[in-house]
């Protein structure tokens, strides 16, 4: 809900789908596993690839790694994998969703703390950059605030990513939660950046982005039930 500081929450991924690799695809399908590809992944990891897998392998493609020619090396995988479990199936589930119920009353609570002067942002999502109390919509000794799918950030941290993939989190977990995120937020209290977990989770997403700033956006992961263990 609020951002600052740091921890590590860390969740499991369920079962997901097995590949199926199709040969006979028409043009308007999206793309499907490419057979060269799947012996190498065979090769490398003694398995067979699942769905989630092959989705991975198109993001890698689209956001380049920090290896040779935007190659996604072991180290980067490591860091996505991290990110992955951290938010866990729960949230990723959410991405492209519109939220519980309740997560449009809680959106109109956003834009009327940001008096309405609101961007489009990225999900469906709108930002606006405003001022902290009693000039704007934000707390005191905070750089961001969001209410179900509206996201307030300070003025003068219009370009911090980091920042925002900690708002976008709390985006994620008000669809998760629904009208039940408020009331379970403040039993971890607020400005309890150590201790309470919807804010654990949303400044360890922001950690990993400032040390990792080549990452895709959460946006942009495409979740169909995780990877094979």
């Amino acid at each position: 809900m609020i951002a600052t500081r740091n921890r590590v929450i860390f969740r499991a991924l369920p079962a997901s789908r097995p590949l199926v690799v199709r040969h006979d695809v028409g043009a308007s399908q999206p793309p499907t596993p490419d057979p060269d590809w799947v012996a190498d992944f065979r090769a490398t990891h003694g398995r067979d690839p699942n769905e989630q897998d092959w989705q991975d392998h198109l993001l890698s493609l689209r956001y380049p790694g920090t290896g040779p020619n935007g190659e996604w090396l072991e180290r980067d995988w490591q860091v996505y994998y991290r990110l992955v479990d951290l938010l866990g199936g729960d949230l990723l589930s959410q991405i492209g969703k519109p939220g519980g119920h309740g997560t449009g009353f809680y959106s109109g609570i956003g834009a009327f703390l940001a008096l309405w002067k609101l961007e489009p942002g990225p999900d469906g999502t709108r930002i606006a950059y405003v001022r902290n109390f009693p000039a704007g919509g934000i707390p005191p000794n905070t750089t961001g605030w969001t209410w179900g799918n509206t996201i307030l950030i300070l003025e003068g941290e219009r370009n911090n990513r980091p920042l925002l993939m900690h708002e976008y989190t709390h985006v994620l977990q008000y669809r998760h939660k629904g009208i039940g995120y408020v009331p379970n937020y403040l039993k971890g209290g607020l400005y309890n950046w150590d201790n309470n977990p919807y804010e654990q989770q949303g400044v360890e997403v922001q950690q990993i982005y400032e040390w990792n700033p080549w990452l895709p956006p959460i946006w942009e992961i495409v979740w169909v039930g995780g990877r094979s263990q």
